[in-house]
């Protein structure tokens, strides 16, 4: 049995195969937004843009 661990982003837990962002802090909140929703899809682009700017400082150390 292998476990998964899930990427993080802004605090949620980012699940691909859900198509969601999930945040769970015990005793405080339990949060899933849909990654099709309006608040998802806002997250879903800055994460995009986030993962751009990494590849393009990635690009630029390489050299």
């Amino acid at each position: 049995m292998s476990v998964r661990i899930l990427p993080t982003f802004k605090g949620y837990t980012v699940d691909m195969r859900l198509r969601e962002f999930r945040k769970a802090i015990p005793d405080v909140t339990l949060e899933f937004i849909p990654f099709d929703s309006s608040e998802g899809i806002k997250l879903l682009d800055e994460l995009k843009a986030f993962a751009r700017e990494v590849l393009v400082f990635h690009k630029d150390t390489r050299n």
